[in-house]
């Protein structure tokens, strides 16, 4: 249970941020999935971005996240 209040900043190429807790991905608990995305309706992107698909408004997407 301990683990479940670490959290992950996600941070894109030119800066924007998203903040992710263990706790909201977990399948016990918020079942949000957060998965790496390289392609878009079968279309190489030119940048893989970060997706959370149960997030209506596609607010938490990082395009690009920088490797640090």
């Amino acid at each position: 249970m301990s683990g479940l209040t670490v959290v992950v900043l996600a941070v894109s190429e030119d800066g924007f941020q998203v903040v992710l807790s263990l706790a909201e991905i977990d399948p016990e608990f918020g079942h949000c999935a957060a998965l790496p995305a390289t392609r878009y309706n079968r279309e190489v992107l030119s940048r893989p971005t970060l997706v959370m698909p149960g997030d209506l408004r596609a607010s938490r997407y990082v395009r690009g996240p920088a490797g640090r």
